[in-house]
């Protein structure tokens, strides 16, 4: 009898298991569902872009994070130039087919952190947040000018459209409808002035995204033209010089930012903190004995511990965070919204792990250790100081043997608290000299 209750509950378990994975599906399918639905309702069909609801939910955000916390943003109106005789030109197809293409492109010319969105018709938008009217112009007028400069091959026919774009950013006491007025009368401007350009207004002035509109623009106009009636793709109306090759801004070795990409970022963080912004911190990571590590054991030692060390920071720091290769043996940390104490604590953390860090070369254990240099931006600092005074630190924590943090507070230079901190503090002039602080025992 007991044997078979107990074969009844197995079974009414089984049931009741079964009946649980099929609510459970029926959940996630119906989630599926939800999330679908939601990404439709925020998706231009069209263009698969962000659509204007989505456009306006992200504005909104962006204002929060502006009034709460002095983050800027800046928003871009982009316009396809004499959209309507296109149309009529070539037909409603070719002009779907120019609005996909105008999606492409400025996705694939702004970076991964900026939206774009379609506002309307053939009129796009572009927020960048974040980024002051400074840092956001010349990626407005690239992504703008990639529009002009791209040609379209549809149904044998060589198309072409330019664009013209307005940019404004979000002023104190400033709404999203605000701000998105002031980009469109800028827009306005660019129509006025000839098209296939952008201005931006500062709150005070219209101005153009750069100096003066090529001379040969007319030229290139009337080739276009004459391109369009023979069906070929348009030449060039003057021979033009190859644009200089871009530099570099990634490291080879370690994937990671190059020192010129980090430096750039740091200079419009900085900039973004004198207007009001979150704290600001750096860390320099420097790695201790390096060129000992090849004499010990091969220069492809070297290679091993730098790609360590760099996944090692990749895969710890946040997603917020600018991780970089500063120089051959040394690291850079960007930590947005760090103050002092919070950028020492996590210098210690990464410097107590790596510590422990054993890889495997060549039958052997290799290991290593790092030193570590913390600034954080206070009044007066300039982006070139504040690295400046975090360089000091690392050189004052390797000056003394290694493996330990220093920080630099704008006056003086001091140790980190650990398990053992070495019993000194190192002052430092105010004038910040070239040269590292002396260290007395």
């Amino acid at each position: 009898g007991v044997m078979s209750a107990v074969a009844k509950l197995m079974e009414a378990n089984v049931r009741m298991q079964q009946e649980l994975d099929s609510a459970e599906r029926k959940l996630e399918e119906k989630q599926r569902e939800l999330e679908s639905k939601a990404t439709e309702a925020r998706t231009d069909a069209l263009t698969q872009l962000n659509n204007r609801r989505a456009f306006d939910e992200h504005l909104r955000k962006c204002q929060t994070k502006f009034r709460q916390h002095g983050r800027p943003s800046s928003v871009m109106m982009i316009d396809v130039d004499h959209f309507k005789k296109f149309n009529d030109a070539h037909g409603h197809k070719a002009g779907d087919e120019v609005l996909r293409h105008v999606a492409r492109t400025l996705q694939e010319s702004v970076a991964a952190t900026e939206i774009v969105c379609r506002y309307g018709g053939e009129e796009f938008a572009v927020i960048f947040p974040g980024s002051p009217l400074t840092a956001a112009r010349a990626a407005a007028e690239r992504a703008r000018a990639a529009l002009g400069a791209c040609r379209i091959e549809f149904e044998g026919k060589w198309l072409h459209v330019t664009a013209s774009a307005g940019l404004a950013e979000f002023l104190l006491d400033e709404t999203g409808e605000d701000v998105v007025k002031r980009s469109d009368a800028a827009l306005y401007v660019s129509k006025q002035s000839g098209r296939d350009r952008g201005h931006y207004h500062d709150g005070l002035e219209f101005s153009p995204f750069v100096s003066a509109v090529p001379e040969h623009s007319q030229a290139a106009a009337e080739a276009e033209a004459e391109a369009a009636k023979t069906k070929l793709a348009p030449k060039p109306a003057v021979s033009e010089e190859p644009p200089a090759p871009l530099e570099p801004r990634k490291d080879d070795l370690t994937g990671l930012s190059n020192r010129t990409a980090f430096y750039d970022d740091l200079n419009r963080r900085v900039a973004e903190w004198k207007r009001g912004g979150d704290s600001l911190s750096v860390i320099i990571m420097q790695i201790d004995d390096f060129k000992d590590i090849a004499l010990a054991h091969s220069d492809k030692a070297h290679h091993v511990v730098l790609r360590a060390a760099a996944q090692f920071l990749k895969a710890t720091m946040r997603d917020m965070d600018h991780v970089a290769r500063y120089d051959d043996d040394t690291f850079s940390i960007l930590l947005p919204t760090a103050e002092l104490a919070n950028a020492v604590a996590i210098a210690e953390r990464l410097r107590r792990a790596i510590g422990r860090c054993k890889l495997p070369f060549k039958m052997h254990e290799l290991t290593f250790t790092a030193s570590f240099g913390v600034a954080e931006a206070v009044q007066g600092d300039s982006t070139g100081r504040l690295l400046q005074r975090a360089k000091m630190a690392v050189d004052t924590a390797t000056s003394i043997g290694g493996d330990r943090t220093f920080y630099h507070d704008g006056e003086n230079c001091g140790a980190a608290l650990d398990e053992k901190p070495p019993a000194l503090s190192v002052p430092v002039t105010r004038e910040l000299p070239a040269t590292p602080a002396t260290v007395t025992t």
